[in-house]
């Protein structure tokens, strides 16, 4: 083995002493509305963190009028770097609104207040999106406290002359706000409007509806997936076919899709499934008689229920989140094996084997390299 080599070996075995495999490692927690209002903080817990909240989506209006506007998608907030926490701390994850009602704020670390709202001293809130009122749709959640805050997509409007929904509002993720929902047409053989995209980039608002014609979903952060339209009469509108996009609009008399849920954070399949960056898509508007299937949800997490008839119930928004990302103060202590008793560096260090290296596939040569040198 030549000199050179010989040096690269010593050189990269010393990087990974120094810099052992693992250091650094982040580890991730996720709250959904199961944990209640308490959160213990881990015992391995440091100020290198960030806390994210996703705001639940309001739903659509109640069926008092024809024509019910869509619910507001839930806002996104975070904040880094949050410093003194021990023992358990106040959260709450907010609840997605029922037909008629407001989606609930998220917050993390509330110190004052009793309000359950973003208007309580906390580290970091998203606000709910606000239910669809009549034929207005609602508004999504904004003004929330954070460092980074975006706004949740509006509802669409629906529409009495037509009696048709308007579509949910889009939640709002780590990567820029939600879509407005599209707004249902004044026409007896109208159609809903699509649901919101969501989470930014190249995502798009709902497509408002037409005669016969329910709107297309919002496409999501890569401008896809939005679901198609219903048309003619009892047509149904798709579901959202890829993840933070809006379901379609129903046709005439044609129940809307349901929003698709969100991309954020996780990559694992495994159940629970969590968001994985983009926010969810809102649930599209049905129209005159269509709202009897299940349709027009807003995607989890945080996505606007679509407005419905005057007969049946719109939509419901989708609960919140909460995501808790920090670098352990203590690394895990990794198992050790000493090598040929390990090799002598300056000052007597002893360089250890650690199973987990990147660089374990060096030691191999350590047997040529000490025979060679000794």
């Amino acid at each position: 083995m030549d000199i050179i080599n010989k040096k690269i070996i010593a050189i990269l075995c010393i990087v990974e002493l120094l810099y052992p495999a693992g250091a650094g490692a982040f580890q991730r927690v996720y709250l959904t509305t199961a944990q209640g209002t308490s959160f213990t903080i881990p015992a391995d817990w440091s100020d290198v963190n960030t806390i994210e909240a996703i705001g639940g989506g309001g739903g659509g209006a109640s069926h008092t009028t024809a024509g019910n506007g869509g619910g507001g998608g839930g806002e996104y907030a975070t904040i880094s770097n949050v410093a003194g926490l021990s023992g358990s701390v106040t959260v709450q994850v907010g609840t997605g609104g029922a037909s008629g009602a407001n989606g609930g704020d998220t917050f993390f670390n509330r110190t004052a207040g009793t309000a359950g709202t973003c208007a309580d001293t906390v580290s970091v809130c998203g606000n709910g999106g606000a239910l669809g009122s009549g034929a207005t749709g609602g508004a999504g959640g904004s003004a929330g406290v954070g460092s980074i805050t975006f706004t949740g997509g509006s509802g669409g409007a629906g529409n009495g002359t037509g009696d048709n929904g308007g579509g949910g509002g889009g939640a709002a993720g780590p990567y820029g706000a939600g879509r407005n929902g599209g707004a249902a047409i004044g026409n007896t053989n109208g159609g809903g409007g699509g649901g919101g995209g969501a989470g930014g980039g190249l995502s798009t608002v709902g497509v408002n509806a037409a005669i016969g014609v329910g709107g297309n979903g919002g496409q999501n952060y890569w401008l896809a997936g939005g679901g198609s339209s219903g048309t003619g009469a009892g047509g149904n509108g798709g579901n959202a076919t890829s993840s933070g996009a809006g379901g379609g609009g129903g046709g005439d008399a044609g129940e809307g899709g349901k929003g698709g849920d969100g991309w954020e954070w996780s990559f694992a399949t495994s159940s629970p499934a969590y968001g994985k960056g983009i926010g969810a898509g809102g649930g599209g508007g049905g129209s005159g008689n269509g709202c009897v299937a299940a349709g027009n949800n807003g995607g989890v997490y945080g996505g606007g229920g679509g407005g419905c008839d005057g007969t049946n119930t719109s939509g419901p928004g989708s609960s919140g989140l909460i995501v808790i990302t920090y670098i352990p103060s203590v690394e895990p202590s990794a198992r050790s094996i000493r090598l040929l008793g390990g090799v002598r560096l300056l000052g007597g260090v002893r360089l250890l084997y650690r199973p987990d290296s990147p660089f374990n596939f060096m030691f191999v040569f350590w047997t040529i390299l000490r025979s060679e040198t000794s």
